[in-house]
């Protein structure tokens, strides 16, 4: 049998009204999150900042407040059932830069799978801000964009496309800039756009500009972007794919009907069964790199 491998995946933080200091200290004073479908409890534990290469750690733990376990007799002859109150049933290690907003976490099968961790962690956070404020706390997993590609390239037609998204500050990306640019100056938080035509084509050129991504060519790109306007919707999805919103297009493949979902095609990475903080940050900050430097984005 080969080796257990540790899989991680990787996305950005959204926050909404609430701001990165709150959120560490969310990080460091979180209030637990109680699970009455299962009478479990969840909280984030064992925060630390490593202030050398500035990024947090910490785990998403969760434990049984009534749990018992079963052992043996000190002569071994029987087993009985004995109380293990707030036993720790399962636990996932993170991490979370906040140059990239950017989070990686540990994905454990049947137990704390991508979405179990992005609600509870997401409901953790505005728990405990929420006190105070009205936030909205979301994780969107940062997409591969060459498999996104491939299956948006089947389609023969594209009918509806719609997107919700989340101005990052200070990170954008030059292609979707003039997007962000615009909600700054209406001050908006969100925005959500939609738009249909079920008898025809879309004029989009959101395969033109994910296309021109991958080809990884700046001066090409550099000329396209002096030539060419990006349609707020194309921006938006682009957006959504960098990990600040979501969005879907549906369309045709021939007479098929088919969709793409933004975060499906989710990027992950594997350690060994046994790492450290350092090797998943150094991994995660690899990735966070990379995709800013292939999607062109700056401060």
């Amino acid at each position: 049998m080969g080796k257990r491998e540790s899989v991680f995946y990787v996305g950005r933080v959204s926050k909404i009204g609430f701001d990165q200091n709150k959120f560490i200290a969310a990080l460091f004073e979180p209030v637990p999150f109680e699970d009455r479908s299962s009478n479990n409890i969840w909280n984030i534990v064992n925060v630390v900042e490593d202030k050398d290469y500035h990024f947090y750690s910490g785990k998403l733990n969760k434990a049984n407040p009534d749990a018992t376990v079963t052992v043996m007799t000190k002569n071994y002859k029987e087993e009985l059932e004995k109380k293990e109150p707030d036993m720790v049933l399962c636990s996932s290690e993170f991490i979370y830069i906040p140059e990239y907003s950017g989070i990686a976490f540990h994905s454990i099968p049947n137990y704390i799978e991508p979405k179990r961790f992005i609600s509870i962690f997401q409901q953790i956070i505005e728990k405990t801000i929420s006190n105070f404020f009205f936030v909205d706390c979301q994780i969107n997993l940062l997409d591969n964009l060459d498999s996104f590609f491939k299956k948006l390239n089947d389609f023969s037609s594209i009918s509806i496309m719609k997107a919700a998204v989340n101005p990052p500050n200070p990170l954008f990306g030059r292609f979707w800039e003039s997007l962000k640019e615009y909600l700054k100056e209406r001050n908006a938080t969100e925005l959500q756009i939609k738009e249909i035509n079920k008898n025809d084509n879309l004029r989009t050129k959101i395969k033109e500009l994910i296309r021109l991504l991958l080809k990884n060519d700046e001066n090409e790109i550099e000329q396209y972007l002096k030539s060419n306007d990006i349609s707020p919707l194309d921006a938006a999805i682009l957006m959504s794919l960098d990990g600040y919103g979501n969005g879907r297009i549906d369309g045709y493949i021939k007479d098929q009907y088919t969709f793409i979902k933004t975060h499906e095609r989710m990027i992950h990475f594997s350690l060994g069964q046994e790492f450290t903080v350092k090797e998943i940050f150094d991994k995660a900050n690899e990735i966070f790199q990379r995709i800013s430097n292939e999607r062109y984005m700056e401060h």
